[in-house]
């Protein structure tokens, strides 16, 4: 049978229990007692005061009445011989002011039945002895009356009890011991008119296994002190949606096998004592709206849940409320906020419980909360406090937010939906000792949006990660291809980034990372692009940029793009942020490319902004793919020439070369200098293959230089290393020896 079956079975015996007692006929008394002193007050068992004259014998029906203005009945119990009555009728007289009492300190009191108020004011006093009830305890019988019954010492029994029915009802107690089956508090079970009823426990012991508080009409139990239990259906406040259910505890204990807060807007206020709860908490588990149910704890006060803590229910439409200013809270199973009817504010105090199902609101300024595992589906906002989680799940359409003060501590993070907000606050791991926090694993596949605060951990992109502000030097940032894009709209500093998706540094930005304890600072497998004025700074110049994709960096003087340590490029490199303007990148540090690169370059000019360039501060060590491409119908004239690389040293030559074809009589001449490499144009006339030292003859003084270029290319010492390509298949190899042997002869 699934849990909710079996309880909704539970309560449905309960009440059949209860209206089953209510309607159960009774055998008729053996005799009626009227009490009658003449003075209005005096012993039980003194036979004259009755009418007819004797004490009451077992079976009889015993009334107690007052009535008009300042006549007040009382009834001193002293009875030895304790007869099983039928009943008890304290106050049956409907006008007037006064009251009927029974004060009772000592010896036993037996009935079928108790009426404490049944149509006038009705009290019962006990200080010792003992009370049984075999089957109703009534405070409050009919309309217009009142029942009251003070309980100090002695112990008092009744198969049920209700304070509150017809009339109204108040039972207050502080000591002695108060016993039955079900206790109801405003919970009549007929067609009314209703009474309210009021239960104030300050000492003793009262154990129950339901009690029910409001139904018809408002119940109200306060608890200052002694032991409170109910272990059967439990505790249920607002057993009908006309009367909800107010519980006040401040100090002592409250063991329940279940607690709920069911309609018309119930309320449990903890502010001390205990409250220990077997089974489930129940809040807010009412079918109608706007009803809403609220469990507020605060000072001292302790609740301990054995298995799950429900805000709202699922499929029920009444709203619950947990809200927590201070004390603790701990539930051993889940917290379950249904969707989206229930509703946790934590501003002070502690909660631990042991997983997280968030379909409602969780609203978190204060206090901690600990758990093992959340999943979020609906609206969290965390502007202060902690907040403890081993794995966190953000599948929600509503914002996520973390805000102001708040410190939210996640070892494992991932969200498929929805935005991750961090405006200000923390997020970061697990608190490890000391001033030292654990690093959150944070897979994002939807949105993460970082506006400040600070971020402690490595976060994994598969989705969308914009950067407005905030702290994430510490942090690395894994962007992946396909799903992951990165918008940076401020200064972003990190530990590591490995881009395989879309990096995009744009105008007057910067983004920083120091690769302190990793391999390379920067690895880019996907796009990275380069904005003019933007910067990307390693720090040092023993960092690394590996590039391993496309990278798109420069922008026209003197608005290049800037790169601080060294450039690895394994990959394609092109001096401009894109489209069709040309652009220039400054890299201050080293430069490397490796045979597996490509640099692009484009001409469309003869002006310093008309082609891309490259300045490489210190050592270029060139290899790999040069290609050079005219663009907008240029046609360059000779005597151009175009500085595509500029170096404090270098080492290496380019290769394999791709010039663009020149009209007719014009060629390319490639002059790898002292401070840069240089594009310029030639007449053929003048271009001489196997003139190695550029001095427009080919003798016996290149044959060094050609040698050279031969078995140490990168080292090359001439003036331009493609001059030995006498062949012109753009290669310089033993093919090319052939035709240099020629040009030497004159051939």
């Amino acid at each position: 049978m699934r849990r909710e079956d079996q309880r909704n079975l539970m309560v449905g015996v309960a009440i059949a229990g209860l209206l089953a007692a209510f309607v159960a006929p009774s055998a008729a008394p053996a005799a009626t007692k009227y009490w009658e002193p003449a003075d209005g007050i005096g012993n039980w068992n003194y036979g004259p005061y009755w009418n007819p004259s004797g004490v009451p014998m077992a079976g009889d029906m015993v009334r107690i009445e007052a009535g008009g203005s300042g006549w007040t009945l009382v009834c001193l119990y002293t009875n030895a011989t304790n007869p099983l009555l039928d009943s008890i009728y304290i106050g049956n007289v409907s006008t007037g002011t006064a009251d009927a009492r029974i004060v009772q300190s000592q010896d036993a009191l037996h009935a079928g039945y108790e009426y404490v108020g049944y149509r006038g004011t009705g009290k019962h006093y006990q200080s010792g002895g003992s009370v049984t009830i075999d089957n109703t305890l009534y405070l409050g019988r009919l309309s217009n009356s009142y029942g009251y019954y003070e309980l100090s010492n002695g112990s008092l029994s009744a198969a049920y009890a209700h304070v509150g029915y017809g009339g109204d009802g108040d039972f207050v107690q502080t000591g002695g011991t108060f016993s039955g089956t079900q206790l109801n508090v405003s919970n009549a079970s007929y067609s009314g008119p209703y009474g309210v009823g009021s239960y104030n426990m300050q000492s003793g012991t009262l154990t129950f296994p339901s009690i029910y508080l409001g139904g018809k009409e408002e119940g109200t139990f306060t608890q200052s002190g002694g032991t409170v239990n109910a272990s059967g259906a439990g505790l249920t406040l607002g057993l009908d949606q006309l009367g909800g259910g107010h519980y006040t505890l401040s100090n002592g204990d409250l063991n329940t096998y279940r607690t709920r807060l069911i309609w018309a807007g119930s309320t449990f206020t903890q502010t001390g004592g205990t409250h220990d709860v077997s089974d489930n908490l129940e809040i807010g588990y009412g079918t109608v709206v706007p009803d809403e149910s609220l469990y507020t704890l605060s000072g001292t006060g302790a609740l301990n849940v054995g298995d799950d803590m429900y805000l709202g229910y699922s499929g029920h439409t009444a709203l619950g409320r947990f809200r927590q200013t201070g004390g603790t809270a701990v539930v051993a199973d889940m917290l379950i906020l249904a969707e989206p009817t229930g509703t946790l504010e934590l501003e002070g105090g502690t909660f631990a419980c042991d997983e997280v199902s968030n379909d409602g609101h969780y609203h978190q300024s204060g206090g901690t909360l600990t758990t093992g595992a959340w999943t979020n589906t609906y609206d969290f906002q965390q502007t202060g406090g902690i907040l403890n989680a081993s794995q966190f799940t953000n599948n929600s359409l509503e914002d996520m937010i973390i805000d102001n003060a708040a410190d939210c501590r996640i070892n494992t993070l991932s969200g498929n939906t929805g935005r991750l907000w961090l405006k200000s606050g923390d997020l970061r791991g697990s608190h490890a000792g000391g001033s030292t926090f654990n690093r959150c694993a944070f897979t994002n596949g939807a949105t993460f949006e970082m506006s400040g605060g600070e971020f402690l951990g490595d976060l994994i992109n598969n989705g969308t990660f914009t950067y407005n502000g905030g702290t994430f030097d510490q942090s690395t940032l894994t962007n992946y291809g396909g799903y992951g894009s990165v918008n940076l709209n401020g200064w972003l500093a990190c530990r590591r980034i490995v881009n395989h998706g879309s990096l995009t540094v744009v105008w007057d930005h910067r983004l920083y990372a120091d690769g302190v304890g990793c391999p390379n600072a920067f690895e880019n497998h996907g796009s990275l692009t380069l904005y003019p004025r933007s910067e990307l700074n390693l720090y040092n110049f023993s960092t690394k940029l590996v590039n391993n994709g496309q990278m798109y960096a420069g922008g026209a003087v003197p608005d290049q793009a800037y790169f601080l340590g060294t450039l690895d490029n394994h990959g394609y490199l092109i001096p401009c942020a894109g489209g069709t303007d040309p652009g220039h990148l400054y890299v201050n540090g080293n430069f490397t490319a490796f045979p597996s690169a490509e640099l692009r370059i484009r001409i469309r000019g003869t002006a310093t902004d008309d082609y891309d360039h490259m300045y490489v501060q210190f050592n270029a060590n060139l290899g790999g793919e040069l290609d050079v491409r005219l663009t907008e119908g240029f046609i360059p004239s000779p005597g151009n020439s175009f500085t595509v690389v500029g170096y404090g040293s270098h080492s290496g030559t380019f290769s394999p070369v791709y010039l663009p074809a020149l009209p007719g009589g014009l060629d390319w001449q490639l002059t790898y200098g002292a401070t840069g490499l240089v594009l310029t144009v030639i007449e053929e006339s003048t271009a001489y293959y196997g003139d190695m030292n550029c001095d427009n003859v080919v003798d016996m003084d290149d044959v060094p230089l050609f040698v050279q270029a031969l078995v140490d290319p990168f080292n090359y010492g001439g003036c331009d290393l493609y001059r030995a390509d006498t062949n012109e298949d753009l290669l310089v190899d033993g093919r090319d020896t052939q035709g240099f042997v020629e040009l030497l002869l004159g051939e």
